[in-house]
């Protein structure tokens, strides 16, 4: 191995045992994301303008460099001092848990109006639900034991709940039907644009290697938590099969964030009143 190699298999130092679920690392990481979101909240509830976006921008900068982390680790591995590199498409950052690098970009840069708050629409609903969901139940710890690996992936999770909860709180006066309908138009141009690349990218293109954006390409099984048992059960009806598991995931996706939008709602206006 060259010097970047080893340097790569130093970043790759593993975990003494594999993490799983409810042990003692996914306690830990839940308990200080709890902690982060609540200081946050109750401190910055009523920053100013430029401090939100600062707030944020510092969120996103954390996440694109582990991020940047991920994408050297994840394809090295090595073998009695031979390193092997092996590209897996699946970790193109373009996945539901991903948008959380695009949609950040915009409320951080763009001026107030009409897409800006519908970035922020999903950022309270859409993406605050991906992040919620994998804190509670982070299946991807039993799939790496590298320990970059793990916090990465409690960090970017945990932060979507802190930025989306921030986010919540500090845009309560906003507030709306209206604001979650917008945030569910962008997650549906996230969705769009990920089935479009899954058929446009099937297997016989890439040749037999596996792309599967938001876990919705019809060719593939999906790996979510119930949504795969429903999508392995629906398998043998082919392409009307698929169809159905897609509508399900639509609906429940969709159902959830509006459920969490009108949660927050609700908290907001208490809040609104002790502001």
């Amino acid at each position: 191995m060259n010097a970047f190699e080893k340097f790569v298999e130093f970043l790759s130092m593993e975990m003494p045992t594999q993490q799983t679920v409810v042990g003692w690392f996914h306690l830990l990481t839940l308990a200080i994301m709890i902690i982060v979101t609540v200081i946050i909240c109750a401190k910055y509830k009523n920053c100013d303008e430029r401090k939100f976006r600062i707030i944020l921008f510092v969120i996103w900068l954390t996440l694109i460099g582990f991020e940047i982390y991920k994408q050297i680790v994840s394809p090295f591995s090595s073998t009695v001092g031979i390193a092997t590199w092996k590209y897996n498409l699946n970790d193109i950052p373009y996945q539901f848990c991903s948008s959380i690098h695009y949609v950040l970009p915009v409320i951080i840069f763009s001026k107030a109006g009409k897409v800006r708050d519908a970035f922020i629409g999903f950022a309270v609903t859409f993406m605050f639900l991906a992040g919620f969901v994998v804190m509670l139940y982070p299946d991807q710890l039993k799939d790496d034991r590298a320990i970059g690996i793990c916090i990465q992936t409690m960090w970017h999770h945990g932060a979507q709940v802190v930025a989306g909860a921030f986010i919540a709180i500090r845009e309560r006066k906003k507030f709306s039907h209206k604001l979650l309908l917008s945030g569910a138009l962008v997650y549906g141009g996230f969705l769009a644009l990920a089935l479009i690349l899954n058929v446009a990218l099937n297997p016989s293109v890439i040749g037999g290697e596996t792309i599967n954006f938001f876990y919705i390409s019809p060719y593939h099984g999906c790996s979510l938590p119930v949504l795969k048992d429903i999508r392995l059960a629906l398998s043998s009806l082919g392409f009307f099969g698929w169809l159905i598991f897609f509508i399900i995931y639509l609906v429940a996706f969709c159902g959830a964030s509006y459920l969490i939008g009108y949660l927050f709602m609700l908290a907001t206006k208490k809040i609104r009143k002790l502001a």
